[in-house]
């Protein structure tokens, strides 16, 4: 068994995988493109594709094109994991206080109110999980740290995960921030706290097919691992698992 949330999160990376695959097949069929002319492809026009019409038609202004285009998926691709964690988790989180997970564990060191009027307006007990789950959340996600929001999210719903394949996973989903706010250019502490990157500070991470590999690797063998420990301690409804 795997939770429905688990299985949302497998549909939404195999979109985003689809993606990086398309651009990989876009790229090796334009590196085998005859010349056409003053044009960087076939189809491009000069209304519809303003920017492309004023490239080279060579085989240099594809690749670089192409190149750009990997680039900007990859890097969208490790943000979209864990914004996809995020989701993951805010989805289990309504499902075990649904079940009746223990009120008192579940909020922990993350309290939090939700005004009255607020409450009246959302209509059902349904709606109100939904509200409570992003909301608590959020809490948890405001200590800014990675490592805290999976160590948290394991210990209120009482489960312990292998330390190992969180730190594996850790770097990858911590590169959303350096993705997001330096380009991709690794700080001082970025490399110091995950050395196993061998990157020092300056240095810009790496978004070539291989390091994306190990990053889908890593990020989808944690969220498996999760999920295991889920089903294993009947933490959610059985209405939200399946085969």
């Amino acid at each position: 068994m795997k939770s429905k949330a688990y299985v949302k999160f497998l549909n939404r990376a195999a979109h985003f995988e689809a993606d990086m695959e398309l651009a990989d097949a876009l790229s090796r069929l334009a590196s085998q493109m005859q010349p056409a002319g003053n044009k960087l492809l076939p189809t491009v026009d000069e209304e519809r594709h303003p920017r492309l019409s004023k490239r080279k038609g060579n085989a240099a202004s594809r690749k670089q094109a192409c190149g750009h285009l990997h680039t900007t998926l990859r890097s969208a691709y490790l943000k979209d994991m864990y914004e996809e964690l995020g989701h993951y988790m805010t989805e289990i989180l309504r499902s075990a206080a649904a079940k009746g997970v223990d009120g008192r564990r579940l909020v922990g060191s993350h309290p939090f109110s939700i005004e009255a009027n607020v409450l009246l307006s959302l209509g059902s007990w349904e709606a109100v999980l939904n509200l409570f789950s992003r909301e608590l959340f959020r809490k948890i996600e405001s200590d800014r740290s990675t490592l805290k929001l999976i160590t948290n999210f394991g210990a209120k719903l009482n489960l312990g995960f292998d330390s190992a394949i969180v730190d594996a996973a850790l770097p990858y989903l911590e590169l959303r921030h350096i993705l997001v706010h330096r380009d991709g250019i690794v700080d001082r502490d970025f490399a110091a706290k995950h050395p196993q990157l061998g990157l020092r500070d300056g240095d810009e991470f790496s978004l070539a097919y291989a390091d994306m590999l190990k990053a889908r690797n890593a990020i989808s063998t944690l969220v498996e691992h999760i999920d295991a420990k889920i089903v294993e301690n009947n933490v959610i409804l059985n209405s939200d698992l399946q085969p």
